[in-house]
């Protein structure tokens, strides 16, 4: 049983005012008002906490994935799970992979339009002074 029935029991076997009685009748329906809105802020309070949980694991995801990457000349080269690297440029913002159009151009990223300081022909010489 809520508050609101416990009062209506009680207020039925006293002889009670208009005024009186008109007044009650604000104050339950004020109660009432209350109830539906602590209902909804308990209803909101867990879709936040849900929201919260969801993105406390998206970054988690991101703070590994982070690690996944080293930057060298202001690229980012994905290290393989078994060592090495990735024979690709990904770009330092979307993490996405970078292109260089024949030899001349610097790598971008088509993306972000990111761009860095070297071209397709720096390519070996860069990857292969990345650390081990």
């Amino acid at each position: 049983m809520s508050i609101i029935s416990d009062i209506r029991e009680i207020l039925r076997e006293i002889p009670l005012s208009d005024i009186l009685r008109e007044k009650l009748s604000i104050a339950e329906r004020s109660i009432e008002q209350l109830e539906k809105e602590n209902i909804d802020l308990k209803n909101q309070y867990r879709t936040v906490l849900d929201k919260i949980n969801e993105l406390e694991k998206e970054l988690s995801a991101f703070r590994s994935r982070k690690d996944d990457f080293i930057e060298e000349r202001g690229a980012l080269f994905k290290r393989r799970p078994e060592g090495g690297y990735h024979e690709a440029v990904f770009c330092p913002k979307c993490r996405m992979p970078m292109v260089s159009v024949g030899q001349m151009l610097p790598y971008t990223c088509g993306r972000c339009n990111i761009s860095v300081d070297f071209t397709r022909r720096d390519f070996r010489r860069i990857f292969n002074q990345l650390p081990k």
